[in-house]
């Protein structure tokens, strides 16, 4: 695996002015500048849009290069999501590089197309994987139980009753919501083993909710992130499920 490197810019070919809400017009001289990122690897160079979609003065990207953070109006949004922004897409890519070399290694893996050649190649996955934790491991926690539900599906009903659902949705946030409404229990559908998964879930999403974790995040820190979650019941089973999850799902 190649070299990854990821570093911020300031857009200073396209220039944007503040607005007075109230009348729209411009709200002082100051010229706002998009913050791109330069990615390189593969011996080929790509320039994006940054994720964070921020845009700063040449002065507040002086301060953002030299850490003086406090200076910058948004000081907390700049050291949350725009500071960790060039680390997390290079852990991103590498993470994909290394998971596609060990899938060309791994005979029972699903085969398909992984060559890597340039940035357009991963782009959806880089997305996907710098995605709010809260809401990516929702999604995916939904695939790794399709994928594996002959471990937890028994029977027909419990099958069509999944189908319920929507996939942005915890299961037990459903299932409370269906039984505040109607009255009604569906827990007695759904496999104990299930419900304890959701609920695991449902503890780590509270935990690090307003931390400001991506996907990738999860992925490289998950045993530690876990650990740390004292209501999380039966961990080391959990923390095999998650990596199960990572290795199908991601």
């Amino acid at each position: 695996m190649g070299k990854v490197t990821v570093k911020h810019y300031l857009n200073t070919n396209i220039c944007v002015q503040k607005l007075n809400e109230s009348d729209g017009k411009p709200l002082n001289d100051e010229i706002l500048h998009p913050v791109y990122v330069q990615i390189s690897f593969a011996r080929k160079t790509t320039q994006i849009r940054s994720y964070t979609e921020m845009y700063l003065t040449i002065k507040d990207y002086e301060h953002y290069q030299t850490g003086d953070y406090e200076k910058m109006d948004n000081a907390q949004e700049i050291k949350k999501y725009l500071v960790p922004e060039p680390k997390r897409i290079q852990t991103a890519i590498e993470y994909i590089l290394k998971r596609n070399e060990k899938a060309n290694e791994d005979k029972d893996f699903p085969k398909e197309n992984l060559t890597i050649s340039k940035f357009d190649d991963i782009r959806y996955d880089v997305e996907d994987l710098l995605g709010l934790m809260e809401y990516q491991l929702i999604e995916h926690s939904w695939g790794y139980l399709a994928i594996s539900s002959q471990r937890y599906l028994s029977d027909r009903n419990s099958i069509d009753i999944h189908h319920v659902f929507r996939i942005e949705n915890n299961l037990l946030d459903s299932l409370n919501i269906i039984k505040n409404v109607t009255g009604y229990d569906l827990r007695p559908f759904f496999p104990q083993k299930e419900l304890l998964f959701w609920e695991n879930i449902g503890f780590l999403i509270r935990r690090y909710e307003d931390e400001g974790y991506t996907l990738i995040d999860f992925i490289e820190n998950h045993e530690s992130l876990i650990n740390q979650v004292k209501e999380i019941k039966d961990k080391d089973i959990f923390i095999q499920e998650i990596k199960d999850l990572i290795y199908w799902i991601l």
